[in-house]
């Protein structure tokens, strides 16, 4: 995850999987209130995407479902060994659901995609030694 990409002054702790960050037990701090009124209200999530496309999609590539605007690509990249093209998102809350189908629009990169949850890992571990 990197500040400016998947987190960046607009986001909770609880949209970019930082919450754990937020001491709930330590004394008063600036901002403690507001920070956890903040909380179950989130706008996005932070997820990933498996893109059906051999290339890395674009940086800011939007996803949609049903033409729907559901959230953008913050960070993608090519697993060679996985063998797909993957990208860290945001995406709305009702969205960031694992096998939601999503459409990908970048600049010149169209093409469907699948929600999942990260960390990208490969199960049953079949391609470990592939390279």
């Amino acid at each position: 995850m990197a500040y400016g990409a998947e987190a960046t002054e607009q986001n909770t702790p609880w949209e970019v999987d930082m919450g754990w960050a937020v001491a709930r037990d330590k004394g008063d701090f600036r901002g403690k209130q507001a920070v956890f009124e903040l909380e179950g209200r989130e706008k996005v999530k932070f997820f990933g995407i498996v893109a059906e496309h051999n290339d890395v999609v674009e940086h800011g590539a939007e996803l949609f479902i049903d033409g729907e605007l559901v959230g953008h690509v913050t960070t993608p990249a090519h697993s060679r060994r996985l063998g797909k093209s993957l990208a860290l998102v945001h995406l709305v809350p009702s969205a960031a659901v694992e096998g939601t189908a999503l459409e990908l629009k970048g600049p010149t990169i169209q093409c469907r995609a699948t929600a999942t949850s990260i960390p990208f890992v490969d199960p049953q571990r079949k391609r470990l030694h592939a390279i």
